[in-house]
């Protein structure tokens, strides 16, 4: 099982699960963050957990939700000491109040990530949805009414619409010139380039 696949096998564990720390730490499991002193190498998660040996193989003829529950025996005592760091961003009932960058980044990871298994995009789409979202509240083309969020979660961004395998983009973040009716579609490689020069040649004709 190759990278990518391990981390679509969590977040299929992350949909299985209603809890919502065992949520986040399926979410991060995902991202390839995973509890100190664990790793995973040849489909083996292997390492200790206070002088606790862990050696489990991901078998693939196992279900998804037999390999979620035993991850959650095998994790339960990591996940008990470590309830408060797992609860990112819960709490709060707008984007607004989500004041650390990194908890914000963590957010639009989870948001990513959700959607790429949802709609099947490619890890490349992915990537370049995050570097989207990223740059845009960094130059605050995507401000904080773009964003519905409650309680932990990014519920929907405004502007963003999803297909099987496509992101489409249906609002102006980058340069007046193009009119918000124009729909862009995340899945090629020069899109995100060729957005970022005509927004930065925007700003130096003002």
């Amino acid at each position: 099982m190759k990278k990518e696949g391990i981390n679509t096998l969590m977040m299929k564990c992350v949909i299985l699960t209603e809890n919502k720390i065992w949520k986040s730490f399926f979410e991060n499991m995902a991202r390839g963050k995973y509890p100190p002193g664990i790793t995973i190498h040849k489909n083996v998660i292997q390492g200790s957990q206070k002088g606790k040996e862990i050696h489990y193989k991901l078998d693939s003829k196992k279900s998804t939700q037999e390999i979620q529950m035993d991850l959650m025996n095998l994790f339960k005592e990591h996940v008990q000491n470590n309830e408060n760091h797992l609860s990112v961003g819960q709490g709060h009932t707008n984007w607004t109040q989500v004041k650390r960058k990194v908890i914000r980044d963590t957010l639009l990871e989870r948001y990513v990530l959700e959607r790429s298994l949802s709609y099947q995009l490619t890890h490349y789409v992915a990537k370049r949805l995050l570097s989207l979202l990223i740059i845009g509240l960094m130059f605050k083309t995507i401000s904080s009414k773009n964003i519905f969020y409650s309680d932990g979660y990014i519920e929907e961004i405004e502007g963003f619409k999803f297909i099987p395998k496509k992101v489409l983009i249906t609002k102006n973040f980058f340069h007046s010139k193009m009119r918000d009716e124009v729909v862009s579609t995340i899945q090629t490689p020069c899109y995100l380039l060729e957005s970022w020069n005509l927004y930065l040649q925007e700003l130096q004709t003002r």
